[in-house]
């Protein structure tokens, strides 16, 4: 490193501080010792040794190095540079709150420097850094930060100050004064973050600048005219009076108007309606006056509807003119109303503009908005000040977004008088005028119109489509965010996986408590049924609506014409309706549709009320020659009668009630679909949950880091792009970086939600969002999910620095150096790069969406308050090539080799995970079974998240469509109650002819009826979608049952022969009629009810039984640690290869097997409380399980989706303790079936919860206890073992029936002859990682890391032999070979003793002549006559007897080559002396990994035999004299007596008893008495060989001098926890076969010497062997 003075140091760094005081404690001896955490074990010591009491250690722990902007041990260096800081305890100096340590090193503690400008540190402690200061919110500004303190948020003062920058400014941002206004008005509102706005001075104040002031009051009488600038008069005369001139304040009333009230035209206005006299007060008289108004929309873009071609866009910019007809400009400016004789006018006001609309309960319109207020000096003058008419015009009226699509819309311009002297002739304050109507399109018309036809294209399973049309309206609105949501949202949705089509719809449920296969069909089908009536009724409904709404303004004018064609009643048909040549509604539209419609509506309003049927044919005739006449010149209005037209009217109320009820009845269905898909997700998303927090608690019980594993595999592929860009050999290069490509690939997965708003990294997500309703409309409030961060969260793109970036810049490194290697392979002719193509942008994109759903999903979801449905999707592209369903992160690690992805998941264990009193050979078998473990869960949480966020996707697709049926159902009713209100209207007999548009024939009338087309429209399509739906679910369904697949490809609907296609009706497609749908539900249906009975039938002829897995620290290593950390043990199950799915019965049980009650007599204690209530089903003292399978991760093919399985219960198993029968089963839990037939998925996570029955504690797991799942299943086709699991070939089994966990057997002929103990795979990449593991306990670790010049950094401890620097010598241990030497001496003089003592005691008894030769003869000692042994040994030959010398120099040749047995004559003692726990009852042996049974074979006694072992040394060795054939033999057959010493003799009959028990005869008569067992049912045969076997047997008594002993071949030789070696001959098979068979008093027998017996072993007594020998029989 550079030093400040300039020079370069090179020092070491030690990654355990074994310097610093307090730096390292001793813990006491405790059972599988571990350090806290930052503590790392220097010194790991057995407590007693290594072959006693292995697990209880006695651990020195030292402190670990950190790196301050690290997380665990390991430092990150760029070009041999560490980057941060190293410290140990409190290396560098402590600073005041304000100062920062700066310049601190290995060799200088540092110096405190204070914080710059605009920064702050408030405790100065060491690995603190100075802040920057945060802005704050809208309204505040930061005050008093730094450098000590974070300062305060001040508000802006209110009345002068505003700030409206929050916190995506800058800490310094200032408060701005507020800005003044023009003239006559004020500022309202400003302060804190509000600008505030300007208006006039208004009711009983003028404009006294810059404030509106209070008008002042009058001592005598009323003040008049006080109000815009002017202070008023004081005056006697009340409202509506005025003084007399020259007189003593008499007081006149106002003179009414008495000018002609024609209508007029004039400055290009129609002036009509009453003269209003304005201005009278204190001494004015005031003028007469008439207003106007009318629209200026030259320039304003249209955006035509179905109900107006010329309709204005929601949002427009229109211009107002209005006129005061009867006075100047300098009347009205207020300067000059000053209520004085000379003034003649009392005026002083401002004008307003508001947005009116007509509604069928207020023809005269009610308000909308106001658009602006203004003096009459702000406005555009058109007119001159002397010109006797003023002309003001605003430009530039922005009409508000968000109003609904509608007709009748309009303005209204106000003048309201301050003054209180305005309208005194009349009783209308303030005067006003209407312009004439105009139609709002709505701004979210075309989104709307491209949202409908996308979902068109959606159901049609046009994917690309859908999305460039919403993507592109998306697109063309950015500026109107809260206008376009629905087209972005849903167009992010398409990205994200949006089902396109059927395939990716969650089907119907299974019915499992439907008890009949009919019944479950009825059941799934019933929703298509009701889907299929709604459907009928809005099509039926629609029909009807389309005949009857007229189809344009001259056919409703023609129908309402007759209602009021009395004289008194006539209906104006010229200009003067307010449709003149300046109105956007002057223009009929000449629609096709239009003349289509003419005949159809005349003809129905003459059937309606029985009129001729020539008026209907005038009335076709003349619409077809007046559709597109201009208003100007009046319209010809069709033939209708009065009763015709009521009769019309009549009808069309009546049907439009009927189809608001039948849009209502829609609309309650797609609530029912909505809410249904709701609470599926609820269970879902528990689940979830369930399998997040088990995954990382099991990870984490188990030793397992994401950190670890992130910084080596980092570090090593660092490494290899290194040593790989140097390589000269292209097709190196290639295959290698395939391979880093699916490395990067898998190692992207694992890390998805690794980090987010803390500093925990882990394979925990910590999912916090929950399920909420799914309203209409959504909140939008960004993030996904709504919720808040947390206080003191930390910022992401700090966490993401640690773990993922570091990860990220390597993998940017691999990508770029296969870019350029694609693109040299291409130009090469010989090599091709389709794999590197392929795989490249594949995993490319799989790192770009492991940061993008972390950051933009994982993260927001583990949010305080967040919940499903709210916030803004985010905005992931996923590529197209995702397979099927759009489950990109799935389909990324199908392409991933699991083998590869092992390696690297295999450096998250360290040296916490490793058992180091357990030979290696067998730890690293066991940590590759954990890293398998920890990625098909990691990846199969991951299915499970992508198919959770898909069903919220279709969610929130969906959840839009009942607030459609109930649109159109209240713009039904609202059609239904307009058009009695007119019909009620034609009645009234005072009704007078009303100016403007509120009369009957106004054009907005129909336009609102027109809306009612538009709404039955959406209504159809909608209950064509629901029902579309529907039936998809209901044929995906049937197809899961049936076993009928989709992959997108060659399989799928169309290839399914019982699918009857039906499309659905929309605008653009006729479809399908809806009575094809229920024909299509009635195929779909049957084939269901077909396909439950098919699967009932194949159960019935076939045979059941039971899968069988158990999970063990070995077998099982993460599920197994969860369930002793947490009760609940998780794993997931797999189809093999070439298999989509695994299908179970209703029927599953668990087991808790403990060790013997001889070795552990009291297990499975209760331990700590769980706060659950216990059952109460049993009173005695009982194991209860709960073995639940999770929905999900089903077919890793992704060829179908699972549906819910309805009904489906836990299997609860209850049973003693140290049995495996199962107590008596409660029928409320038992699982309900359909069929007896295989209806379950198996495949998928399963969750096993174990506790303690009468308490509900959790259980201690004991050392040794195996938990045991059987899954009851059909028996497959095939020869036993089958591959019933991707990783397991087995056989299936039987539940035992005497309750004994040992007498689980396979249902016909034995268990698979599999290996248990393969030679692990593991391959060591790096010596110098985090992962390194110290296999042998003596061995110090000392961990180091040179940091020198152009090397590399080693990023984890050394391992070395040498003791740390400064550390305290170790005492000497003596090495096991020095416990060997004196074991021998001791030995050795206890063999001399004893031979010394027999010597003399034969000497003595020789001496003293006491010896009997007849004795001695009978009792074997010396020889006895000859021909007695001849006689003895010879026998009847039998069929298995003969050729019994090849069969026994056969198995001589064998035990020659067997190392246990030259073991065991070896040492037969130290064999004797072994714990009996080495030889406990092991499991059925199993294939774990197809993959590795030629591995296996080769490997046989790599793997079985330990190097160093005595069966290694003793292997070769040839037999001792006592067990050769030929040692006894000679003495035996010689024919002549001869005298021998009593040892001798004693020798020779101990041998001859012993060589009875192993001679061909008595093995083969013991294994005919255990074959006969097998011919129990056919007596005759067993009685048969009972015969034989005694024969057998008798003719073996005799005394054998010299026998040959028979051994058993090695192949066929197991010891506990080995694996079989599949090389057995058949000479040794027929043996063990025998053995095998041997009766149950012989077992007895032997288990009363001390020979353990077990289900599939055979046993042979050792003798004075010493061991017993277990025998795998191969059926």
């Amino acid at each position: 490193m550079a030093l400040s003075t300039g020079e370069t140091a090179y020092f070491t760094v030690h990654d355990i501080d074994q310097i610093s005081d307090d730096s390292c404690y001793t813990t006491e001896c405790l059972y599988q010792a571990q350090c806290d955490p930052g503590y790392y074990a220097v010194e790991n010591n057995p407590c007693y040794s290594d072959d006693v009491f292995p697990a209880w250690r006695e651990l020195h722990c030292c402190r670990q190095q950190r790196n301050i902007n690290g997380y665990l041990r390991g430092f990150e260096a760029t070009h041999g540079i560490i980057d941060g800081k190293l410290f140990y305890a409190s290396c560098c100096a402590t600073c005041y709150p304000g100062e920062v340590i700066v310049g601190c090193h290995a060799y200088f503690a540092g110096v405190c420097q204070t914080c710059a400008a605009g920064r702050f540190n408030p405790t100065g402690s060491p690995g603190s850094s100075c802040e920057e200061c945060q802005p704050c919110e809208a309204g505040k500004i930061r005050r008093g930060c730094g450098p000590a303190t974070a300062g305060l948020c001040v508000e802006c003062e209110a009345g002068s100050e505003f700030k409206t920058i929050g916190l995506e400014g800058a800490w310094t941002d200032t408060c701005q004064a507020c800005e003044s206004c023009p003239r006559g008005h004020v500022r309202v509102g400003c302060g804190g973050a509000d600008p505030g706005y300007c208006s006039p001075c208004v009711g009983g104040s003028f404009f006294a600048a810059p404030f509106c002031r209070t008008c002042f009051t009058c001592i005598q009488g009323e003040r008049r005219g006080c109000g815009g600038q002017q202070i008023g008069v004081c005056t006697d005369c009340r409202s509506g009076r005025y003084e007399v001139a020259n007189t003593e304040g008499a007081c006149l009333d106002c003179e009414t108007c008495s000018e002609d009230e024609a209508e007029m035209s004039a400055d290009g206005f129609q002036v009509s309606g009453p003269w209003v006299r304005v201005g009278c007060g204190a001494a004015a008289t005031g003028k007469c006056v008439r207003m106007a108004a009318q629209l200026n929309l030259e320039g304003v873009t249209r955006c035509p509807t179905a109900a107006d071609p010329e309709a204005l866009c929601e949002g427009a910019s229109v211009s107002a003119r209005w006129t005061m007809h009867g006075l100047s400009l300098w009347q009205l400016d207020a300067e000059y109303g000053n209520c004085t004789a000379e003034a003649s006018l009392c005026l002083s006001g401002f004008w307003r503009v508001a947005l009116y609309r007509r509604e069928i309960d207020n023809f005269a319109g009610a308000e909308v908005a106001e658009l602006g207020d203004w003096f009459s000096a702000e406005l555009e003058q058109e007119s001159s000040l002397d010109a006797p008419n003023a002309v003001l015009m605003k430009r530039g009226l922005q009409l508000p977004s968000g109003l609904p699509e509608a007709s009748g819309y309009f303005l209204r311009v106000f003048f309201f008088d301050a003054g209180g002297s305005c309208c005194a002739g009349t009783s209308v304050a303030p005067l006003f005028a209407d312009s004439e109507d105009l139609s709002l399109a709505g701004h979210l018309l075309d989104v709307q119109a491209a949202v409908d036809v996308a979902a068109e294209d959606i159901s049609s399973g046009s994917w690309q489509a859908a999305h460039t049309l919403l993507s592109d309206t998306c697109a063309s609105h950015t500026g109107d965010i809260e206008g376009t949501w629905e087209a972005c949202e849903r167009s992010k949705a398409l990205q994200l996986g949006l089902p396109a089509g059927q395939r990716s719809l969650l089907p119907f449920a299974l019915l499992h408590s439907s008890g009949s296969a009919d019944i479950a069909a009825l059941g799934a089908a019933f929703p298509v049924k009701e889907a299929g009536e709604r459907l009928l009724d809005m099509e039926q409904i629609h029909e009807v609506m389309v005949q009857l709404i007229p189809p344009n303004l001259t056919v409703w004018r023609s129908l309402v014409q007759p209602l009021f064609a009395a004289p008194e009643r006539l209906l104006s048909n010229s200009t003067s309706n307010g449709t003149g040549p300046s109105s956007p509604n002057a223009t009929e539209e000449p629609s096709g549709e239009a003349n289509e419609s003419h005949g159809n509506a005349s003809s129905n309003a003459s059937a309606a009320s029985g009129s001729n049927a020539s008026n209907s044919s005038n009335a076709t005739a003349e619409s077809g020659t007046t559709s597109t006449t201009s208003t100007t010149a009046g319209p010809v209005l069709l033939d209708f009668t009065e009763e015709s037209a009521e009769a019309l009217l009549e009808q069309l109320k009546r049907e439009a009630l009927q189809a608001a009820a039948g849009a209502e009845a829609l609309r309650a269905q797609w609530q029912s679909e909505v809410s249904s898909c709701v609470q599926l997700l609820a269970p879902k998303l528990r689940e979830l949950q369930e399998i997040d927090k088990l995954l990382g608690e099991s990870a984490e019980a188990a030793g397992f880091s994401v950190v670890r594993m992130a910084q080596a595999v980092t570090w090593k592929l660092r490494k290899e792009l290194q040593d790989l860009v140097n390589a000269t050999d292209l097709v190196e290069k290639e295959q290698k970086s395939i391979d880093v490509l699916q490395r990067i690939g898998s190692m992207a997965l694992m890390m998805l939600g690794t980090w987010g708003q803390s500093w925990y990294h882990g394979l925990e997500w910590r999912l916090l969002v929950q399920v909420d309703s799914a309203a209409w409309p959504p909140s939008m409030m960004p993030p996904l999910g709504g919720g808040l961060s947390m206080p003191g969260a930390v910022p992401i793109a700090d966490t993401r620095q640690r773990v993922w970036e570091p990860f990220l810049e390597v993998a940017e490194s691999w990508f770029s150096f296969a870019e350029e290697l694609r693109l040299e392979l291409e130009n090469q002719t010989d090599f091709g790069t389709s794999a590197l193509s392929r795989l490249l942008p594949i995993m490319h994109g799989a790192v770009d969406q492991v940061a993008a759903f972390t950051e933009e999903v994982l993260e927001p979801y583990a949010r305080e308050g967040s919940m499903l449905f709210a916030g803004p999707l985010p905005n992931i592209s996923q590529p197209a090539s995702c397979g099927n369903r759009g489950w990109c992160l799935s389909f990324v690690a199908r392409q991933v080799s699991e083998e590869l992805a092992l390696e690297d998941a295999w450096d998250g264990f360290g040296p916490q995970a490793v058992r180091p009193w357990i030979d290696p050979r067998v730890e690293d078998l066991r940590l590759k079974r954990a890293s398998t473990e920890i990625l098909q869960m990691a990846w199969g949480r991951i299915r499970i998240f992508e198919e959770l966020l898909l069903q919220v996707i279709d969610v929130r697709d969906i959840q839009k469509e009942p607030s459609i049926s109930a649109a159109a159902s209240a713009q039904s009713t609202h059609i239904a109650a307009h058009i009695d209100v007119i019909l009620q209207w034609s009645k009234w007999s005072n009704m007078s002819s009303s100016a403007g548009s509120d009369r009957p024939e106004a054009a907005w009338h129909w336009h609102e009826l027109r809306k009612l087309r538009s709404a039955l429209d959406l209504s159809r399509r909608s209950a064509a979608l629901l029902a579309r739906r529907r039936l998809s679910r209901l044929e995906l369904l049937t197809a899961w049952v049936s076993g009928q697949r989709d992959d997108g490809y060659s399989t799928g609907p169309a290839t399914w022969s019982w699918r009857q296609p039906w499309s659905p009706w929309s605008l653009h497609s006729a479809g399908s009629p809806a009575m094809a749908l229920f024909d299509a539900s009635a195929a779909a249906a049957a084939k269901l009810e077909a396909a439950i009975g098919d699967q009932e039938l194949h159960a019935a002829t076939r045979a059941q039984a039971y899968l069988r897995i158990d999970i063990s620290s070995d077998l099982h290593p993460v599920a197994y640690a969860g369930l002793v950390q947490t009760g609940s043990a998780m794993l997931r199950l797999m189809a093999p290869a070439g298999r989509d799915h695994m299908m179970m019965h209703s029927d599953a049980k668990a087991f808790l097997i403990s060790l013997p009650a001889s070795q552990l007599p009291d297990p499975l204690q209760a331990g700590a409380e769980t706060g659950e209530a216990p059952s109460g089903a049993f009173p005695q003292p009982h194991v209860e399980l709960r073995l639940k399978r999770l929905s999900g991760a089903f077919d890793a093919a992704d060829t179908s989706v699972e549906p819910p399985q309805e009904g489906t219960l836990p299997f609860v198993t209850r049973h003693d303790r140290g049995t495996c029968m199962p107590l008596a089963q409660i029928q409320a839990e038992k699982a309900p079936e359909i069929v007896p037939a295989a209806l379950l998925p198996l495949d998928g996570f399963w969750v096993l919860t174990a506790r303690d029955g009468t308490t509900a504690r959790l259980l201690q797991i004991d050392e040794g206890t195996v938990l045991r799942l059987l899954f009851e299943i059909d028996v497959p086709d095939g020869t036993p073992p089958w591959p019933l699991l991707s990783d397991t070939r087995d056989v299936l089994y039987k539940l035992p029936e005497d309750g004994l966990c040992s007498g689980l057997r396979p249902i016909f002929g034995s268990a698979p002859e599999t290996s248990t103990f393969p030679p692990t795979t593991r391959t060591t990449l790096h010596t110098q990682t985090a992962t390194t593991i110290p296999l042998i306990p003596t061995t110090s670790r000392q961990g180091v890391i040179i940091v020198e010049e152009e090397e590399d950094l080693v990023l984890a401890p050394k391992r070395s032999t040498s003791l740390a620097p400064g550390a305290a010598p170790e005492p000497w241990t003596p090495p096991i070979w020095f416990y060997a030497v004196l074991f021998l001496l001791v030995l050795g003089a206890m063999v001399l003793a004893v031979r010394w003592t027999f010597k003399y005691q034969r000497r003595r008894i020789q001496n003293a002549g006491k010896i009997v030769p007849e004795a001695l003869q009978e009792e074997g000692k010396v020889p006895v006559e000859e021909g007695t042994s001849q006689a003895t040994q010879e026998a009847a030959p039998t069929i298995l007897t003969k050729d019994g010398s090849a069969l026994r120099e056969a198995a001589a040749v064998k035990a020659s080559e067997n190392p246990y047995l030259a073991m065991a004559k070896k040492s037969p003692k130290k064999m004797a002396s072994r714990k009996s726990g080495s030889w406990e009852i092991s499991d059925t042996p199993r294939e774990d990994d197809p993959k590795n049974e030629d591995e296996d074979n080769k490997s046989w006694s790599e793997a079985s035999t330990p190097e160093g072992s005595d069966a290694e040394e003793g292997g070769s060795s040839s037999h001792s004299s006592l067990h050769s054939p030929s040692s006894s033999s000679g003495d035996s057959s010689s024919g002549r007596s001869r005298s021998v010493s009593p040892r001798t003799a004693l020798a020779a009959k101990a041998l001859g008893a012993h060589a009875q028990n192993f001679s061909p005869d008595a093995l083969t008569a013991g294994a005919l008495r255990a074959h006969a067992q097998d011919f129990l049912p056919d007596a005759r045969a067993a009685q048969a060989l009972e015969a034989h076997a005694k024969s057998l047997a008798s003719s073996s008594t005799g005394p054998a001098p010299a026998p040959a002993l028979p051994v058993v071949p090695p192949a066929e030789v197991r010891l506990q926890g080995s694996k079989h070696s599949k090389n057995s001959k058949s000479s040794g098979e027929s043996a063990v076969r025998d053995a095998e068979a041997r009766p149950e008093e012989e077992k007895e027998g032997a288990e009363a010497r001390g020979v353990h017996a077990e289900a599939g072993d055979s046993w042979i007594p050792g003798g004075n062997l010493g061991f017993c020998l277990r025998l795998q029989v191969q059926g």
